[in-house]
């Protein structure tokens, strides 16, 4: 962050945030967070957000996210410009917070001309999401989180819409992770491109969620004849590899398991080497 003050979200001297436990040292300020942050996951999945998708929503799905956590969870965030240096050696700088408030009602008002990207085909969803992703990340809405605030609205978006994104997908390795924070920061950077190369990376992992129900009663149905697990995700990445990765399949045949038998697949994964699930490749429009 790059100001000629001092970070008034920092606790003086350092680069830690100011937060409820009053925690001065950052591993374990991270610690904290990690265990609340999924203990308020949690807690959203069985009380999911509901409302239209504008700053309010935004900012209460921050506020849930990270309550117990920071003093200004879901506050919009009051500093001066930000500029971050990322590691590849390239800065990404956000708007400045006296724009900010205008900036995000711009934003959610186009979003809602379009109908909150409802009735889309699958390809223009992922590019008009990747687009409304960066125009909301260039704001950079929070003093920390955004994006995990932004995977979560778009995520809730995109099931509005009648689709999954699967952004679990990027999170399997840090070269992965990076892959997808740097489509993210040329959106910013280059806003002509509409968020392009982000659109790219979100493609694969935006699946139909009515595919999803019909497949699913496919795999309960192979399930109770015996079929196992692992058979079921080899034939679904054999019959249907544009549908998704392996372990996107994975996931699919768990959520299609009744409680007792995710409870013996799980049990049994315990026991078994599993490989790793290859990476989604990228979207290439012909």
């Amino acid at each position: 962050m790059n100001e000629s003050r001092p970070d008034p979200y920092y606790y003086p001297g350092t680069t830690v945030l100011k937060n409820l436990a009053d925690i001065r040292e950052q591993s374990a300020l991270d610690k904290f967070e990690s265990d609340v942050v999924a203990v308020n996951m949690k807690l959203i999945s069985e009380r999911p957000l509901t409302g239209s998708f504008d700053v309010f929503r935004l900012q209460e799905t921050h506020r849930r996210i990270f309550d117990g956590v920071y003093p200004w969870a879901g506050v919009l965030r009051d500093s001066a410009r930000i500029a971050k240096n990322r590691p590849a050696g390239y800065q990404v700088s956000y708007h400045e917070t006296r724009f900010l408030r205008n900036q995000l009602e711009n934003v959610t008002a186009r979003l809602k001309s379009e109908n909150f990207l409802q009735s889309r085909d699958i390809d223009t969803f992922a590019k008009r999401l990747a687009y409304y992703y960066v125009e909301l990340d260039a704001a950079h809405p929070f003093r920390d989180g955004n994006s995990r605030t932004l995977r979560m609205f778009t995520g809730d978006i995109a099931a509005a819409a009648e689709y999954r994104v699967e952004w679990s997908a990027y999170a399997q390795t840090e070269a992965l992770q990076n892959q997808l924070f740097y489509a993210r920061d040329m959106g910013v950077l280059h806003p002509k491109t509409e968020g392009a190369e982000l659109a790219g990376l979100l493609r694969p992992i935006i699946h139909s969620l009515e595919w999803e129900r019909e497949t699913s009663k496919l795999i309960a149905h192979d399930l109770a004849s015996g079929i196992t697990p692992t058979t079921i995700i080899e034939n679904l990445s054999q019959w249907a590899p544009d549908k998704g990765s392996p372990s996107y399949f994975h996931d699919l045949v768990e959520r299609s398991m009744t409680p007792e038998q995710r409870a013996q697949w799980r049990q049994t994964q315990k026991t078994v080497e599993i490989t790793a699930p290859d990476p989604p490749t990228p979207y290439r429009s012909r």
